[in-house]
């Protein structure tokens, strides 16, 4: 009790079921805690103080957000992030519920800890650990050196974020401001970054120069900055001097291990950059460059991790292609993966890739989850692994954990329009339709037209009963084999037969092989069950991905009341008996504000 004889909820105190400590942003239930950001622990503490009343939304911008500028997103955005930590249903809630139009209430009792007679001290919020790193500028009298020094940056960018005390923003939104003359502190404000590094790279023969500088984003003050003059054999020492320079100066202690930059061969690093930067563009005939370029990086430098990840990458990429069968790229891309970890067993990102392997063609999660236990134990903070983590906990039937990862993974890359979309795709499966097309929007402004977006806000509408709408949103899906396949059962529910079962011979004609999974759930929709499981079984046969979202996908809830559903899914091993005995335990990364 304060001096009022009310509730001091600065302390810890009672939320339901929760034990809600503000003092050291976390929320424990059954003895586990769940650490949250410090915004999101400012929002539930102003909620329980207003408890059982509506609080507007204006309210929160004027105390929580308080002089920053902000709009509806952001809030939606942090009770979104609050229901999934308190395992809250938005359409059926137990803690808070929507008014529409108007704002939020607390309805969960709150209540005080019996344990905790003395106030607790609320440390200081750490503001400074929050960095993006730009994309060096190209100075190189070639212009085909730019694959060199985006390779730099990002190999800063990994070491960065090896550092778990910081928030390194995602290659992909530090990317998106290259080339663009932008204020720092839009930058900045645009990233949640207090701090971004840029620089330049020279390269000119075995000659390089790298000039770096790290600046304050609320004031552009420069804290730092150094120029690298050394031979292109020095550069694994220069990348490890530019981050552990950029961690001394934002104030932190010495990294306990060395900075982890495998040396290799000059030329064969040279290759394997070009490579990279190649696979990057996603497309058949940049993948076959790439594949050219690592096999000639490999001739070199037979002993080199990276390298080997990077063919198994390619090999994965190649097969989403079609450029190979799933069995041929998956045993490719296997035999890639151990070759890295035979150089280096403790690469997590080979690990990572063989549970996505484990998860996606065999499969077998409980191998899946093996790997990945190992690959977050020795990388917590790789984004490409929390989201490749985060597709396995749904494949698991585990929404609320995958929800919490793509939630994770979408504030450290907030410009990175493939993380909303994931993140959309887990809303989705969860039921959470409105977050779901809120997130697909978000993916739409960022890269217009971007794959698959139009087609899951329809598919969305769909299962809202609104099939209308529906229709009219996914004829705006400009690839055709997802507009194809969201018009089939949104002109079932039309009573349009002639329509559906024209798409249907459309989508059977030109994607048989490669969206067999996708046919299945389509005539599942429409309540043709045997023509469903018989392509259930060409997709079994022909290793389709697809059938690893095949227990969270509501479009196939058809299938779920049939007598041949749970000796499939045994034989797949998903069922819910074979799902809840595989152990993954994550560990929820904690975002710094």
């Amino acid at each position: 009790m304060n001096e009022n004889g009310s509730l001091n909820l600065d302390s810890s105190f009672n939320l339901g079921h929760w034990l809600v400590q503000p003092g050291s942003n976390t929320i424990s239930q059954n003895g586990k805690d769940w650490h949250l950001e410090n915004r999101l622990m400012q929002t539930l503490v102003f909620l329980a103080k207003n408890s059982g009343q509506v609080v507007s939304r204006e309210q929160f911008f004027d105390t929580v957000w308080q002089g920053l500028v902000v709009n509806e997103e952001a809030l939606s955005r942090a009770i979104s992030l609050l229901r999934t930590a308190l395992d809250d249903n938005a359409r059926r809630p137990e803690y808070i519920q929507t008014i529409p139009g108007v704002g939020y209430r607390l309805i969960a009792e709150v209540t005080a800890n019996a344990g905790q007679s003395e106030r607790l001290s609320t440390p200081e919020v750490n503001q400074g650990n929050s960095i993006a790193v730009l994309p060096f500028v190209n100075l190189s009298d070639d212009p085909g050196n730019e694959y060199f020094s985006e390779g730099i940056s990002e190999e800063i960018l990994n070491a960065l974020a090896q550092v778990e005390s910081f928030n390194v923003v995602g290659r992909t939104s530090s990317f998106a401001f290259k080339d663009r003359n932008k204020d720092l502190r839009k930058i900045g404000k645009a990233l949640s970054a207090t701090h971004v590094l840029e620089g330049s790279v020279r390269k000119a023969g075995d000659q390089v120069r790298i000039t770096a500088q790290l600046i304050k984003t609320d004031d552009g003050f420069h804290l730092w900055s150094e120029t690298f003059d050394h031979k292109l054999e020095d550069i694994f020492a220069i990348q490890v001097q530019i981050a552990e320079a950029v961690t001394m100066q934002l104030k932190r202690a010495l990294l306990t291990t060395p900075t982890k930059i495998t040396e290799a061969n000059p030329e064969a690093y040279s290759l394997y950059l070009q490579a990279r930067y190649l696979e990057r563009q996603s497309t058949s005939k940049s993948n076959k460059q790439a594949l050219s370029l690592i096999q000639q990086a490999l001739s070199i430098a037979p002993e080199y991790p990276e390298a080997w990840y990077r063919l198994a990458s390619i090999y994965r990429n190649m097969t989403a292609k079609a450029n190979l069968t799933p069995v041929d790229g998956s045993r490719l891309a296997r035999e890639a993966a151990k070759q890295a970890l035979v150089y280096n067993p403790d690469y997590a990102p080979a690990y990572a890739l063989l549970g996505w392997l484990d998860s996606h063609f065999e499969p077998d999660l409980a191998s899946a989850a093996k790997h990945f236990q190992r690959a977050l134990a020795l990388a917590p903070t790789d984004l490409e692994i929390i989201s490749s983590a985060a597709s396995l906990a749904r494949s698991l039937g585990r929404l609320n954990a995958a929800i919490a990862l793509r939630e994770y993974t979408t504030a450290r890359d907030p410009v990175n329009p493939a993380n909303h979309t994931f993140l959309g795709f887990c809303y989705r499966c969860a039921g959470r339709f409105d977050e779901a097309i809120a997130s697909y929007r978000i993916a739409l402004r960022l890269s217009p037209g971007i794959m698959s977006a139009q087609y899951n806000i329809g598919a969305s509408r769909m299962l809202q009963g609104r099939p209308q709408e529906a229709l009219a949103e996914t004829l705006q899906e400009e690839v055709e084999g997802y507009r194809v396949m969201g018009l089939a059962p949104i002109y079932h529910d039309l009573g349009m037969t002639a329509e559906s079962d024209e798409a249907m011979a459309v989508m059977i004609e030109k994607y048989a092989v490669e969206g067999a999974y996708n046919i299945a759930f389509m005539f599942a929709y429409r309540g043709e069950n045997d023509l469903a499981f018989e392509w259930l079984e060409k997709a079994l046969q022909g290793q389709d991905a697809g059938l690893t979202q095949i227990n969270s996908e509501p479009i196939i809830a058809n299938l779920y009341s049939d007598s041949r559903w749970e000796p499939f899914m045994q034989r797949i091993g998903m069922s819910a008996a074979q799902l809840a005995a595989i152990a993954f335990d994550v560990k929820f990364p904690t975002l710094l504000r």
